[in-house]
């Protein structure tokens, strides 16, 4: 709050001028000026032609501009009376830096004025993204007998310099708690603050295949000999005598040793099958 009357008369040297320097006004549009002014002494806008009340601005160095003038009975001076009124005005342009200045010139002994309460709002220009965290990576084997797995999984997270809440949504890859394939499958969250601005984070769910296929093989076999006391070993697998199941192939890498074709002698021989699928269990 100022006020003043016949100013020059008390010794001070006219104009006199009020400055607000470097105001940060940085990442806000719609700026806006109000201030009460009022005016009164022996009759309700009662200011001489040379005087004048006035605000102006610059941004950023880049020169005064007026705001608000009341000269005289000239222009908003004609609205000036003895109770503070509110006028606003628009401040054009935006920038990083606001000064403001009040001039005043009052000097005859029936002209005062008062000024209080001078405010700048603008709307803050939000342009900066949230921060979103989305999980970490996740490795895993399959679910037994299955080829995958059944996968749970937080939300991401996220902070923003302005929203205390952003909203933060899955916008890509399945929902928690699905059971997803063996193989690596991506998931992607965004989140979204009150401004409209966004970001996005992405992990990776790999579900191995860490199951060995299940090799079930005949009986012990009793068989005869040829005439020469030996036998020829057959091919198991390819005989369809071994049966081999597995959670994800359905083709196998076998292995039978002895090897199909192989003679053996009179005796108990051992035989032993191996079967490796697509992910490499044996």
């Amino acid at each position: 709050f100022m006020t003043g009357m016949d100013m020059d008369a008390e010794g001070a040297s006219l104009p006199i001028t009020v400055e607000w320097n470097g105001l940060d006004i940085d990442g806000l549009t719609d700026l806006m000026f109000s201030g009460e002014f009022a005016e009164f002494f022996d009759s309700p806008g009662d200011i001489d032609d040379l005087d004048f009340i006035r605000v102006e601005y610059q941004i950023d160095g880049g020169g005064y501009q007026n705001l608000i003038w009341f000269e005289g009975g000239e222009g908003d001076g004609l609205a000036l009376n003895d109770a503070a009124q509110v006028f606003t005005k628009t401040i054009a342009g935006t920038g990083t830096l606001l000064d403001l200045r009040l001039t005043v010139t009052v000097d005859s002994g029936d002209e005062d004025f008062a000024v209080d309460t001078f405010v700048i709002t603008g709307t803050v220009n939000d342009t900066t993204p949230p921060v979103i965290t989305c999980p970490a990576d996740i490795n895993m084997n399959n679910d037994a007998g299955i080829c995958g797995a059944v996968v749970s999984f937080d939300p991401a997270t996220a902070t923003d310099d302005t929203d205390p809440n952003p909203v933060v949504t899955q916008t890509a890859g399945p929902a928690s708690g699905t059971e997803l394939p063996v193989g690596t499958t991506t998931v992607e969250f965004t989140a979204t603050d009150a401004s409209g601005n966004t970001s996005t984070c992405t992990f990776t769910i790999t579900v191995v295949d860490a199951e060995t296929p299940a090799v079930i093989c005949p009986a012990t076999q009793t068989v005869m000999a040829d005439s020469n006391d030996m036998y020829e070993i057959p091919d198991y697998v390819g005989d369809g005598l071994v049966t081999i199941t597995d959670n994800c192939s359905t083709t196998f890498t076998t292995l039978q040793n002895p090897a199909a074709g192989t003679m053996v002698s009179v005796g108990t021989t051992n035989i032993i099958i191996e079967a490796t699928d697509d992910a490499g269990n044996t």
